[in-house]
């Protein structure tokens, strides 16, 4: 196994691949003082399995014990996917983090039709990952920006799973599945823990995980933690203390604000398409407001982008099911914050069941089926054709 020290704030690789070259780093060993945002392995372009690319990371070691810098094992930046499988993490603040890149290339993942149980995402599969220190707030997976993500079949200490909505400056993920994982919760003092998944924005797929947790205090009541749950759900724009971030503003309501969501610019404030670099229809409403509470908010849990009508939006409710907390059923728990009951809620947004997959949420047939496992680029296998995956019954988020 080669061995990389590092030193200072660079990445230890750097990646550009294209569309239809594969690529894969394994067997390498990462210690040292890795302090750069971008990750020490560090992926961008275009290289995925639909277009006869794809990447493989693999069978590496990443060892580092410093927070500070907000360093991360391995970055995804791009509409680039592929799996990373067999790792072992001992990181001191982030394990993965995946974008779909810069801000106008969210808007365009926010444009292409959501894809869970494809190839289109990017795979984290049979990793062990354990926090290198005591904060224990920070994901195995960070996802922002039109992210698209699958952790299945991990063995997870310390790290929580979830990514972000549009509350940052940033878009938020399009899609998260986890399945098959176990996520441990261990040694932790009393009131210093967020829940194992702490999921905002998009569709999730959350089922069959094994979460465990033994800590020295009693659990924090905080609003975090049920008491009962070790999966909670939550919209910033919908928080008392939402902070007001550009482009977004204000907080998910009866707002007139209008942004850009089309291909060609970020997603910044405009009055007309030519603030959007001349797109048509691609100037719209910040939220939904159906109900005049602002629901559904941009991003949101329980939507997904349609990939026929540019910038416009699917109900896509996500689906939790056969989860386990210390032996038990544990089902998702929407946070008790100013209007998060009333724009994330149970059987509308999102449903659960204790054993079983819901075969319907909504009115919403579930068509979801899992992507095969192991991932085809492990095995050099060919790539299934997509599933259908479409949604049924839509909503125009009106201009």
């Amino acid at each position: 196994m080669t061995s990389i020290k590092g030193s200072g704030l660079s990445s230890a690789i750097v990646i550009t691949g294209t569309a239809d070259k594969k690529f894969r780093i394994a067997n390498i060993k990462f210690t040292g003082a890795f302090t750069g945002y971008d990750g020490v392995i560090y992926v961008k372009g275009t290289s995925k399995p639909s277009t006869g690319g794809g990447f493989r990371i693999d069978h590496n070691n990443f060892n580092t014990t410093r927070a500070a810098g907000s360093p991360r094992g391995i970055r995804i930046y791009g509409y680039t996917y592929g799996v990373i499988d067999h790792n072992n993490y001992y990181i001191g603040h982030q394990a993965n983090t995946v974008w779909e890149g810069v801000k106008a290339q969210a808007n365009q993942s926010w444009n292409r039709a959501i894809s869970v149980g494809t190839e289109d995402a990017v795979y984290f599969e049979d990793n062990v990952a354990t926090k290198s220190n005591s904060d224990v707030n920070t994901m195995f997976c960070d996802g922002e920006n039109g992210g698209r993500i699958v952790v299945r079949y991990n063995d997870i200490t310390n790290y929580y799973l979830g990514g972000h909505d549009a509350t940052t400056s940033d878009r938020g993920i399009v899609q998260y599945e986890a399945y098959n994982n176990t996520v441990r919760l261990v040694d932790v003092q009393a009131y210093s823990a967020d829940p194992r998944f702490f999921l905002r924005g998009g569709t999730h797929i959350i089922y069959n995980n094994t979460i465990l947790e033994t800590r020295n205090g009693a659990r924090s009541t905080n609003g975090m933690w049920s008491g009962t749950t070790a999966i909670v759900l939550q919209n910033d724009r919908s928080m008392e203390k939402y902070q007001h971030i550009s482009p977004w503003g204000d907080r998910c309501g009866s707002s007139t604000k209008k942004i850009c969501l089309g291909t060609k610019t970020a997603a910044i404030s405009c009055s007309s398409d030519a603030d959007c670099g001349g797109e048509a229809g691609s100037c719209q409403n910040l939220d939904g407001n159906e109900d005049g509470s602002g629901y559904p908010c941009r991003d949101q849990i329980g939507v997904a982008p349609n990939g026929t009508i540019r910038g416009q939006l699917t109900k896509y409710p996500s689906l939790f099911w056969n989860n386990t907390y210390n032996g038990n059923p544990t089902n998702p728990v929407v946070r008790d914050d100013f209007n998060n009951k009333t724009h994330i809620q149970n059987n509308r947004d999102f449903c659960y069941h204790a054993t079983t997959k819901p075969l319907n949420c909504s009115g919403i047939n579930s068509t979801y089926k899992p992507f095969p496992y192991p991932h085809p680029l492990i095995t050099d296998s060919p790539m299934p054709p997509s599933p259908d995956i479409s949604a049924p019954k839509g909503f125009k988020l009106v201009k």
